[in-house]
């Protein structure tokens, strides 16, 4: 079974509460983060178990966890799955652990003092093919693997770590890629140009790599 992880880099926490929920006035970008959280995990009738899921908010040095052999509360509608990731933010904005902390069964959060740290807990402990998802609206003209079935093909360990930026992250922190890369080499760059909205590329990753199975 290929243990697949996906790593989502965003800009800020978006404030949202049950009201907010309850009268269908989620935020768009929590939406985005349900619909992420969803096409990460839910089958028809069952989670993928074998897919992890993290976030990383950089405004508020916040990660999230979501391990999905352990997850327990985890449906596929809109509503469970923002009300979840919001106990999770509150649970972090209460304590900022320095260490990983449930909310909810399956759902952890901690506090990096930096984004390099995150990526030295999340990234270097898994032998791993990285791979770094361009933004839809980057411009940068790093050169691109060939494809990801390539990428796959040619790489000695099979569960692939994936990167996917919701900003234009380099405008930002120009340092990200080099940082990323002093982790883990070789860092493969993949662009899905046909799909624009996060949660389609990772539809069509689980698509892809059920298809290997």
């Amino acid at each position: 079974m290929i243990v697949v992880n996906f790593l989502i880099l965003c800009k800020s926490i978006i404030n949202y509460t049950k009201k907010d929920i309850d009268r269908g006035e989620t935020p768009q970008k929590v939406y985005t983060l349900c619909s992420i959280i969803r096409d990460t995990f839910c089958l028809s009738y069952s989670i993928r178990k074998s897919n992890n899921l993290y976030l990383y908010f950089f405004d508020a040095h916040c990660a999230v966890k979501l391990i999905g052999s352990e997850l327990r509360f985890l449906g596929s509608d809109e509503r469970s799955q923002a009300l979840l990731l919001n106990k999770a933010i509150d649970e972090f904005r209460e304590r900022k652990p320095d260490r990983w902390v449930d909310s909810t069964p399956g759902i952890f959060v901690k506090y990096f003092a930096h984004y390099e740290f995150m990526l030295k807990d999340i990234i270097e402990p898994k032998p791993s093919p990285l791979i770094f998802i361009e933004y839809s609206n980057n411009t940068n003209r790093r050169t691109k693997n060939s494809s990801l079935k390539n990428i796959l093909f040619e790489s000695f360990y099979p569960n692939p770590f994936f990167i996917l930026p919701l900003f234009c992250i380099t405008e930002e922190y120009p340092n990200f890629i080099e940082k990323l890369n002093s982790i883990i080499h070789p860092l493969n760059f993949v662009a899905f140009p046909n799909l624009k909205k996060p949660q389609d590329k990772i539809l069509y990753i689980n698509f892809y790599l059920d298809s290997l199975e």
